[in-house]
């Protein structure tokens, strides 16, 4: 009787180790494909641009140190911004542009932002601003937010002088 018990508090212990070993490696694994922000930290934001209101590129560290590379990124925000009654807010597939307009992109060399007019629930329109930062992601030069990943090319965006950041001290 007392060979069973061992043998049955060895089996249990073996399960336990294998769950808890198999649950921190598919944690690690999920955060380290998606890591929350720190955009800004891996990407050029003062040459980033915003295209049809919606498609921000811009250059983004690669994982190839030996040439320490750069790709350039664009990745479409309606994956990653929604409107709140009139507030810009990070939301998964948000779609913001469908409410919002005249949206636009500026940086105070820390951070990007992006600030569109958008109603709210009365149509009232307000004046909103997100930190980008919060929200999107470089991944080995890709830009993403959520589960959503943004391409990369060695090509730069089309030529636009009108898509280019706004440099701003106003927000700090």
């Amino acid at each position: 009787m007392a060979s069973i018990i061992r043998l049955a508090s060895s089996a249990l212990r073996g399960i336990i180790t294998l769950t808890l070993l198999t649950s921190s490696f598919l944690s690690a694994d999920v955060s380290a494909q998606h890591p929350t922000g720190g955009y800004a930290s891996h990407c050029i934001i003062t040459g980033a641009s915003l295209h049809e209101g919606h498609w921000l590129g811009c250059n983004c560290l690669n994982d190839d140190v030996a040439i320490f590379g750069y790709n350039y990124t664009w990745l479409d925000l309606n994956f990653c911004v929604g409107n709140r009654n009139g507030a810009l807010e990070s939301y998964d597939s948000g779609n913001y542009t469908t409410t919002c307009r005249n949206c636009r992109i500026f940086n105070n060399f820390r951070t990007i932002f992006l600030n569109c007019l958008c109603p709210d629930m009365a149509h009232v329109l307000h004046n909103s601003t997100l930190d980008l930062n919060t929200t999107l992601y470089d991944v080995d030069g890709c830009a993403g937010c959520y589960n959503h990943m943004g391409n990369k090319s060695s090509d730069g965006p089309p030529p636009s002088s009108s898509n280019r950041t706004l440099l701003s001290d106003s927000l700090v």
